[in-house]
């Protein structure tokens, strides 16, 4: 209910029921006398108009209440799983080509990548960006701990394959 702006308006009262069948309705009432000046119903509304009304309250979720909020939240949830899990996927299948193209048995052609950094090679860095790619790399592996879990593992298999290496050349 909307009261007139001034005393010889009328005030406004309007039905919004968001549950199907949904009713915008709205009529005009006369403060001096109660009786309806005008009315606006929902089954008065052009079939673009109310589409376009169904639409933003589907989409917004107020349409079927909670059942409709509930699907919505559903929805978003798998779309933004599947869209990580196809993002991901396509970064693993990225991985494998840049390491075939890179791989140490290449030698004999150059790959258009360039080749890959010799072991060690993050030795000859400045030390302030050693330092701050370590901190980025704790900061990222705290606030995402099955990657930060995966780090680990990747630098420890990487210490130990070095120290193989090492121990078969002396």
């Amino acid at each position: 209910m909307s009261p007139a702006e001034d005393p010889a308006s009328a005030w406004t009262v309007a039905q919004t029921d968001n549950t199907w069948p949904v009713h915008y309705d709205r009529v005009a009432v006369d403060p001096a006398s109660g009786a309806v000046t005008a009315h606006t119903r929902w089954a008065d509304h052009p079939l673009l108009a109310k589409l376009s009304k169904l639409g933003v309250q589907g989409h917004l979720g107020n349409l079927f209440g909670l059942a409709n909020q509930l699907a919505l939240a559903a929805l978003a949830n798998q779309l933004a799983l599947a869209a990580l899990a196809l993002g991901l996927s396509f970064v693993t299948v990225l991985g494998y080509r840049m390491w075939w193209q890179r791989r140490p048995t290449r030698d004999d052609r150059a790959a258009r990548l360039g080749r890959a950094p010799a072991r060690g090679a993050w030795r000859r860095l400045r030390l302030s960006a050693l330092a701050l790619g370590i901190v980025l790399t704790i900061a990222i592996g705290w606030a995402l701990p099955v990657l930060g879990i995966t780090l680990l593992a990747f630098l420890a298999a990487d210490a130990l394959v070095g120290l193989a290496r090492r121990a078969t050349t002396v």
